[in-house]
């Protein structure tokens, strides 16, 4: 599906689903960034509720809701390439292994978003 960001453009989405319930976005100002693997970082939104969506199927592989709030979709004019993701500071060096790890989401400080922000700003300058 290559027009998914085409479809994001046109409000064709409206939240995003998940395997399991992520609270730790519900409603905290927190961001869904999604990542392309031919393209890198394409684009986050920020998430307002996390609910178990009703008209899923109980045998739905992806029955929660990650719903967006109204025009937080920021879809990045250039996106951001593994080679970029892999320098986030971190005291561990877990982005280091973006591309080889099998978890569905990953956790950026404040700080963290900053520097990839500040990064992505100094590249299309």
């Amino acid at each position: 599906p290559e027009d998914y960001l085409q479809e994001f453009k046109n409000s064709e989405w409206i939240d995003w689903h998940t395997p399991k319930m992520y609270n730790e976005l519900d409603g905290k100002g927190k961001k869904l960034i999604l990542y392309d693997k031919y393209r890198g970082l394409v684009l986050e939104v920020e998430i307002e509720k996390v609910r178990k969506d009703s008209k899923r199927s109980h045998d739905d592989p992806y029955p929660w809701s990650n719903k967006f709030v109204k025009n937080s979709l920021k879809i990045y004019s250039k996106p951001i390439p593994l080679s970029m993701i892999k320098k986030i500071p971190d005291k561990n060096d877990k982005f280091f292994n973006f591309d080889k790890c099998s978890t569905s989401h990953w956790n950026l400080t404040r700080e963290q978003y900053g520097w990839l922000m500040n990064k992505q700003n100094e590249k299309i300058c």
